[in-house]
């Protein structure tokens, strides 16, 4: 299993014009979706509080990716159908709370699973898990509970590791891999996120996947483990995680 983490550092030289990064598999294509219009269901749980909030917060998530005419974001209602993982080429887009279970680290804010063809880079399935077991969420806007989360914050983030984006090193952009609690300042793309989006889908044709898919296994973020992670048993599709952190900012 090949394993690469990435960290951030400081530079000495002068920073380059833009600080985003993308996704880029093993045989160096750029990671991305072939269909411009991708499809997310939320997981649901039964709690209809927290299904609509989940469901709310994901449509809020989509809309400024969305807004940029690059790709378009649909968010389907919460089903009980809708399962995390990547199995027998079941490919459902989840965004899901973690249900009581979480293996990742306890500052990891969310984790974004994706599975993509290595060869070509098209995204074959992304499924988004946010961590409720360590942290408590709210709508910082509507609701603002002391210590939480926004939820719409952190899912935005996440929403770019799904299209393939990588992180940033800007602090305003919505790709910066960390958050304090009440931050809110992620639902809004910072001029380095939509210039990431553009370098990925510019120009980009729709992809097709060959009958063989090659074997790749990419990690992204700081060190960061997966949940349980989903098709791990699969060797012929890429698997890429990457996670967004609580800032130590009080």
């Amino acid at each position: 299993m090949i394993r690469v983490s990435f960290a951030l550092f400081a530079l000495l030289a002068p920073l380059p014009a833009h600080a985003y990064l993308v996704k880029n598999t093993s045989m160096g294509a750029s990671v991305h979706w072939g269909d411009r219009k991708i499809n997310f269901t939320v997981n649901a749980l039964g709690d209809a509080a927290r299904d609509k909030a989940l469901f709310d917060a994901a449509k809020l998530a989509a809309a400024p990716w969305g807004g940029t005419g690059e790709i378009q974001i649909e968010i389907a209602r919460p089903s009980n159908k809708a399962k995390v993982g990547f199995v027998d080429n079941k490919t459902d887009n989840v965004i899901a709370w973690t249900d009581g279970e979480w293996e990742g680290n306890d500052d990891d804010l969310a984790l974004t699973f994706l599975h993509y063809n290595a060869q070509t880079g098209e995204i074959l399935d992304a499924d988004i898990v946010m961590n409720d077991v360590d942290h408590a969420w709210s709508d910082a806007l509507k609701d603002p509970v002391p210590a939480t989360f926004d939820t719409a914050n952190v899912l935005t983030h996440e929403m770019g590791h799904a299209i393939g984006l990588d992180h940033s090193t800007i602090a305003a952009s919505t790709m910066y891999p960390s958050s304090a609690a009440l931050e809110t300042i992620k639902r809004d793309l910072a001029d380095d996120d939509r210039q990431a989006l553009a370098s990925i889908y510019k120009g980009t044709a729709t992809a097709t996947a060959p009958e063989e898919l090659a074997q790749a296994n990419g990690k992204g973020g700081c060190q960061s483990t997966p949940i349980g992670a989903p098709g791990l048993a699969l060797i012929s599709v890429g698997l890429a995680w990457a996670r967004v952190r609580r800032s130590n900012i009080r």
